[in-house]
């Protein structure tokens, strides 16, 4: 087994609307390809899927400890809920689209940190670019 291989989360950024300052512990990608069920009288009873995907989307989930409550409630109030968003990977990789502030959320017990989460729904394409 080789050693070394891979990277730590904290090396991994998310860009959302030239904002990348926020205080994210952890972050994660979603993709999706819907099934389109093509099933007939003709498949013998076994589910037939067109090879092509129905609808496609990637969403973005968060979190982090709140430390700058007016910017978070700032995204969460504005009239347009389309961001710009990269997330950009060590080696120079990156997912870049437009995406919706679809869900956020915040919550701390009493005697520990406050913290909140939040997730973005793609809206179009989302570009894929290989790094180095």
């Amino acid at each position: 087994m080789a050693a070394g291989k891979g990277f730590t989360g904290r090396k991994v950024t998310l860009t959302i609307g030239g904002v990348g300052s926020i205080p994210i512990m952890t972050k994660g990608l979603a993709m999706s390809n819907g099934a389109v069920d093509v099933t007939s009288d003709t498949s013998n009873g076994w589910t037939t899927i067109l090879a092509e995907a129905g609808v496609k989307s990637v969403k973005l989930s968060f979190s982090g400890v709140v430390e700058n409550l007016s910017l978070l409630m700032s995204v969460v109030q504005n009239v347009s809920q389309l961001y710009a968003c990269v997330l950009t990977y060590p080696d120079g990789s990156t997912v870049t689209g437009d995406f919706q502030f679809g869900e956020y959320s915040d919550t701390g017990d009493s005697g520990d940190k406050y913290t909140f989460d939040a997730a973005l729904a793609s809206s179009g394409a989302v570009v894929f670019v290989a790094g180095v």
